[in-house]
């Protein structure tokens, strides 16, 4: 496999004061437009997972995060026009609230509850297990 069909990816579960951080995607979007989905992407070449973290939560929200703990939560794999990409969701506990600034990938951002997520018919059942998961953490 050559470097150009591998990536590596990362997804943030934002958390503050047990609501979780959503997004709509734009209309533009390559993959899922439309759908709700967390921060994250692909990590760019010597990047470490923490900060890509940091720069796509940045990127996507407008939020400086400064964390009291980030968890792994899992990890998933996806195949896309023949590029392999591994990922990785991670909890990410902010320590004090932020006004979220959108960036053009998506429309609308949300704090839901795991109750109002496992009872929304709009949000993935992937985004469902990642915070089911995140609510069993010891943290």
């Amino acid at each position: 496999m050559t470097k150009n069909n591998y990536k590596k990816a990362v997804k943030a579960l934002v958390s503050f004061s047990g609501k979780y951080l959503i997004l709509l995607k734009s209309a533009k979007e390559e993959v899922s437009p439309l759908e709700w989905d967390i921060p994250g992407g692909r990590m760019k070449t010597g990047e470490t997972e923490k900060e890509a973290l940091l720069r796509e939560i940045k990127e996507e929200t407008g939020i400086d995060i400064s964390f009291s703990k980030i968890l792994l939560i899992k990890n998933w794999q996806m195949d896309k026009n023949g590029v392999k990409i591994d990922g990785k969701d991670f909890l990410c506990i902010l320590d004090k609230p932020q006004e979220v600034e959108l960036s053009e990938e998506h429309t609308d951002a949300r704090w839901l509850t795991k109750k109002e997520i496992d009872a929304s018919r709009e949000i993935p059942s992937w985004i469902q297990e990642t915070v089911g998961k995140a609510s069993h953490l010891d943290f």
